[in-house]
């Protein structure tokens, strides 16, 4: 959660640089997603650490939390493709189309489905619960429409995003081959690209663990407990990945270090000794010697 809101304070500061490229600002949006699953997870921490369990209402609602920001999370990652896409390809469909509304639009549309998730998770019938058991999120019910509208919308996600990277792939080795070409690649667009295939990547292992786990580890208990801490590490995974891929950040967290090592290193403390000594004329005194260490 530290990077993570590190991330957000290299974003703020940097904002006439970032915040005018897209991707930037998609993966804004994420990290703002990923920070409420942190945040969840947090929660959950606590709850298995401190054995405390509170209210039904509230701990529906951390649930139901956790689950729309992952979900919303594999939107943005979806968006974040196109936009890979976009960028490679240029692709006008309508001249007078303005592609960076549209992807602002697709913002929108992504938190929109965020909340209508997060009500659909409040109701009984598609609850998660903290199990006390393997310390993760289980659905109260089996094979509830949660976990169907979980299943086949992530997937489907994720299958777009992965034809997406195909497309760019190709789209790389083909301008390989080619001594000029009318789109010009930086190393900024190459960088983000790695940084959106390592994201999809993470959230692919995830889901497909889900699903196949339990053939590799057969006892149910020790299976929920190992995909439960996959998916924390998922949801801290963007964070590092900005931590490692964006030079901004890296140089906050570097600026807030520095500072705190300083810091710790200026503080002087004033000791206050009364040392007796003895004059010429063998009478007792006392003198106050100020001593600043």
């Amino acid at each position: 959660m530290f990077l993570q809101i590190m991330t957000f304070v290299a974003f703020y500061r940097n904002r006439e640089i970032l915040m005018k490229n897209m991707p930037y600002r998609i993966m804004l949006q994420l990290g703002i997603a990923d920070l409420i699953q942190q945040l969840c997870h947090c929660i959950s921490g606590f709850y298995a650490v401190f054995y405390f369990f509170p209210s039904d209402i509230l701990s529906f609602a951390v649930g139901s939390l956790l689950q729309c920001a992952y979900m919303t999370s594999a939107s943005f990652i979806l968006l974040l493709s196109l936009n890979r896409f976009d960028v490679f390809y240029d692709i006008s469909i309508i001249p007078t189309f303005d592609k960076k509304r549209a992807f602002f639009i697709g913002i929108v549309i992504c938190y929109i489905w965020g909340i209508a998730l997060f009500i659909f998770y409040l109701f009984p019938s598609n609850r998660l619960e903290f199990s006390s058991i393997n310390y993760g999120w289980n659905y109260t019910g089996n094979k509830t429409l949660g976990y169907q509208i979980e299943n086949k919308s992530v997937l489907t996600m994720l299958v777009i995003s992965f034809i997406c990277y195909l497309f760019i792939l190709g789209k790389i080795m083909y301008m390989r081959g080619l001594s000029s070409s009318g789109i010009i690649i930086t190393f900024s667009d190459m960088k983000l690209l790695v940084q959106a295939i390592i994201n999809f990547i993470t959230i692919t292992l995830l889901e497909i663990c889900w699903y196949q786990f339990s053939g590799i580890i057969t006892d149910a208990e020790l299976n929920l407990l190992a995909i439960n801490y996959l998916f924390i590490f998922v949801s801290g995974a963007n964070t590092l990945l900005n931590f490692f891929f964006i030079k901004e950040v890296r140089r906050e967290v570097k600026t807030i270090l520095i500072c705190y090592t300083n810091g710790k290193q200026n503080i002087t403390r004033t000791v206050v000794r009364r040392i007796p000594f003895r004059d010429r004329d063998k009478n007792m005194s006392t003198k106050t010697k100020i001593l600043t260490e």
